[in-house]
C-alpha cells in the first residue's frame, strides 16, 4: 500500500471536488455497497468507466488522473472508475470486506491495481488488510486488488465522497 497526500495539483483537485459536490453531478442509489453480497447498507454512485467502457459524459473531466497515476505506478488502462457518496447516517458503519475486481468465482485478479482518491476530510475511512486510513481530501491510496478492504462511513460530515479506480 502507498499513500500520497496532495496527489493532484490543487486547482485540478478543487475543480473535481466542486463538480462532485455540485447540485448538477448525478448520483445513483445503490441498495448495497458490495457486488456479490447484500450487506444491508446503501450508497450513491456515479460510474464513469465500467469494463473499460466510458459510461458517463463526465469522464473527460476525470481522465487526466491517469497521468498522475502513471507518475507513481504502472498504468495501462482503466477497468472501472466509480465515484462513491456515503451519507451521514448518525453513526459509523463498517461495510463488508471485499475485492474490487473479481472473476466469476469471486477470486481477485492479481494483475489489477486499485487506487482511491478522497474528496472529503472526515472520520470515515478505508481499511486495507488491517490498516485504517482516515478519509483526507486529495489523498490517494494505492493498493493491490488482492488486498481485501472495506469502507467505514462518517458521522461528522454530511457526506463522504471518494473516487474508486480499478486499473491495469
Amino acid at each position: 500500500m502507498k499513500i500520497i497526500d496532495n496527489f493532484l495539483i490543487e486547482d485540478y483537485f478543487k475543480e473535481l471536488q466542486n463538480l462532485v459536490y455540485s447540485n448538477t453531478f448525478p448520483w445513483f442509489f445503490q441498495k448495497q455497497t458490495t457486488t456479490y453480497e447484500d450487506d444491508n447498507n446503501f450508497m450513491f454512485t456515479h460510474t464513469l468507466v465500467e469494463n473499460q467502457k466510458i459510461n458517463s459524459n463526465y469522464f473527460t473531466k476525470f481522465e487526466p488522473i491517469k497521468y498522475f497515476i502513471k507518475q507513481n505506478n504502472n498504468f495501462n488502462k482503466f477497468l472501472r472508475i466509480k465515484a462513491n457518496l456515503y451519507t451521514n447516517q448518525g453513526k459509523k458503519i463498517k461495510h463488508r470486506k471485499h475485492h474490487d475486481w473479481t472473476d466469476a468465482n469471486n477470486k481477485p485478479d492479481e494483475e489489477v491495481k486499485i487506487c482511491i482518491l478522497n474528496f472529503t476530510t472526515c472520520n470515515g475511512a478505508t481499511v486495507i488488510k488491517d490498516k485504517e486510513v482516515k478519509s483526507k481530501e486529495n489523498q490517494m491510496i494505492f493498493f493491490s486488488n488482492t488486498d481485501e478492504h472495506y469502507g467505514i462511513t462518517q458521522d461528522d460530515k454530511d457526506s463522504r465522497i471518494l473516487l474508486n479506480i480499478v486499473y491495469r
